[in-house]
């Protein structure tokens, strides 16, 4: 807090990073992030946005889950009239900076006030109060959802109804990823702004995410602070990432439902992981809690790739499987003294014979794969495990899934 006004106007997924206004720290937007570093101790990093200027004393703003875009309320003379909605893109992360405010166009802004936005932990959902398009009092909430990756393409805005608005003024809209519920200020009519709390009606509510939680630990169970990251297979682009906490060893990440996903925790001194999280047919909110482990680098240490993917009873890599396998090429290019053993594994299904016989052909399509990329040959064994060593149980398909793996595990260092 400063001697003059500040304000909240985001949280991190995780909650170490608050995005706030505070005009001591930034005279210009007032626009700064406070990542907390420790008890009662907070870290205050001023954000530039290049030719930022509102006309207006009023300002609103929101942030997406992971600091890519900043939307806010500024009167500018490229506007409709009073204040509008504008997006601005991050440019560098290292420097906090973003690009100049781009208008949301005509489908969202009014010659009136369209002000106090929000987006939604699906990434896509925005909502936001307006004055210029009628409804039941003098600023209705809206909905509207974003159509694809300009920020400025949106749907028509939709008034959520006379169970949130009013004939008052209703706006600062906020939804918690769970997005079953909203809260909101409304006037109602009268002079002051209240508090509410609302459930929302299915067609009032944003998309569907998870909201994972986890830890990260050595194998002996002692936290480490690692980065974790969350990737969209199909089109290779990150959705989500976090650190975890140093002293806990706890993350979380919101994960938009609909859509196949990679989750990677890298940390230095250790084996990364990686595995995939298949939300494809998945339906509606879900807060799973996860425990990984990350192995020291060490002879005999292990790291399980599971996100290689093979068809099945086939042993040809699936294109989806190179990420992962790129991976390990820097990995091994990095340690070039390094001797790794490939070990493919099945579940059990099928005789045990032929079981052996995939793992093995499926371990050699890795190999041939990293030597393709360079790797020599001779730094490379590939093992087929069968459905020896089971991770899981083999009665659930869940379990199958991840007992059919390939495993990375060093044998020699130096």
């Amino acid at each position: 807090n400063s001697a003059g006004n500040d304000a909240i106007s985001g949280v991190s997924p995780d909650g170490s990073v608050l995005f706030i206004k505070n005009f001591a720290q930034n005279r210009t937007s007032g626009f700064c992030f406070a990542k907390k570093i420790g008890k009662g101790i907070w870290q205050i990093d001023s954000i530039t946005i290049e030719n930022y200027f509102n006309e207006n004393k009023l300002a609103s703003q929101c942030i997406s889950n992971y600091g890519g875009y900043i939307i806010m309320s500024l009167e500018r003379p490229d506007g409709y009239g009073g204040l509008d909605l504008y997006v601005s893109r991050l440019k560098d992360r290292a420097h906090n900076i973003y690009g100049a405010p781009e208008n949301l166009g005509p489908v969202i802004n009014t010659s009136e006030n369209d002000f106090a936005p929000f987006l939604s932990s699906d990434g896509k959902t925005m909502y936001f109060s307006s004055s210029g398009r009628g409804g039941f009092g003098s600023a209705d909430v809206f909905k509207t959802k974003l159509l694809d990756d300009s920020w400025v393409n949106w749907t028509t805005p939709l008034n959520l109804g006379h169970s949130i608005n009013t004939v008052g003024l209703d706006a600062y809209y906020s939804i918690p990823a769970s997005g079953d519920v909203a809260y909101f200020s409304s006037s109602n009519g009268a002079d002051q702004l209240d508090l509410f709390r609302i459930r929302l009606m299915p067609d009032q509510r944003p998309d569907p995410v998870m909201f994972l939680k986890g830890k990260i630990t050595d194998k002996k169970g002692n936290p480490i602070q690692a980065q974790v990251t969350c990737t969209d297979i199909a089109k290779n682009k990150e959705v989500a990432n976090a650190t975890s906490n140093g002293d806990s060893g706890e993350f979380s990440l919101v994960v938009p439902v609909g859509d196949h996903y990679r989750i990677r925790a890298e940390a230095e001194g250790y084996l990364s992981f990686s595995d995939d999280l298949d939300l494809s047919e998945a339906k509606g909110f879900s807060e799973p809690f996860i425990t990984i482990v990350l192995n020291n680098i060490a002879i005999g240490s292990t790291m399980v790739l599971g996100d290689v993917f093979f068809d099945f009873n086939e042993a040809t890599l699936k294109q989806e499987s190179y990420y992962i396998l790129d991976k390990q090429v820097e990995l091994l290019k990095k340690n070039s003294k390094w001797k790794v053993n490939i070990e493919g594994y099945t579940d059990s299904i099928g005789g045990a014979e032929f079981n052996r016989q995939l793992s093995e052909k499926r371990a050699k399509s890795v190999v041939d794969y990293l030597v393709q990329k360079g790797v020599a040959p001779k730094r490379l064994h590939a093992v087929g495990k069968g459905s020896d060593d089971p991770i899981a149980p083999n009665e659930t398909e869940a379990g199958r899934r991840k007992n059919r793996r390939v495993v990375f595990r060093i044998m020699k260092i130096n």
